[in-house]
């Protein structure tokens, strides 16, 4: 996985203005998504609810938006994340005197690799994803690429994530119905685990 920017831009006046409906509680939880967010990519939601003590706040949740896979982010982190790293990839490139674009792989040497790691995507797929976006992270809108190896590796753990199946609480269920979530019933099923006296929901 490439290295992450150990940094954000936060900005305390926006952050409070946006808290201040907040409990003390929910504000911590909703502080650790983000630097969470910032470190690791996407969240899952059972993460999240782990993270917040087995339930996310309505309030919080709602701060978060769901991206084609069903992962959750934080659209203001998001944005800012990739200011940086657009700021960032400038200043060495200039430093570099524009020397010091990387050269991105062939097809045939993306795919070599893939077969070399047992890569369960595509090649072709992770290919063309990169080509058409310029080989950038982020949909095209983050930092380059420099390790184009360390990006495939990270597309693969990014596909187990979001293939790993859910399962979640009623409690949890009803929480995410309640912020908006109405067509989640369609999505899991009621499932009994052992050593669980209530039953659970697994994701489809």
């Amino acid at each position: 996985m490439p290295q992450r920017d150990p940094a954000v831009n936060l900005y305390s006046a926006d952050f409070l203005a946006g808290t201040v409906l907040l409990t003390p509680d929910e504000r911590g939880h909703y502080i650790t998504l983000l630097c969470i967010q910032h470190q690791q990519g996407h969240l899952l939601y059972e993460d999240m609810a782990k993270i917040c003590g087995g339930t996310i706040p309505p309030k919080v949740l709602k701060k978060f938006a769901q991206d084609d896979d069903g992962l959750f982010y934080n659209k203001r982190l998001e944005y800012e994340i990739n200011k940086r790293g657009k700021f960032h990839d400038s200043r060495v490139d200039n430093l570099a005197g524009g020397k010091n674009k990387p050269i991105p792989p062939t097809l045939e040497e993306l795919t070599a690799y893939c077969v070399e790691i047992k890569c369960q995507t595509e090649p072709n797929t992770i290919f063309n994803h990169y080509q058409t976006i310029g080989w950038r992270y982020g949909k095209g809108t983050g930092k380059i690429v420099r390790d184009w190896k360390a990006a495939v590796r990270m597309w693969e753990e990014n596909e187990q994530k979001k293939n790993k199946k859910q399962v979640i609480s009623y409690d949890e269920l009803m929480a995410r119905f309640n912020a908006g979530e109405k067509d989640i019933w369609h999505k899991f099923d009621q499932i009994t685990v052992p050593g669980k006296k209530k039953p659970m929901w697994k994701e489809k």
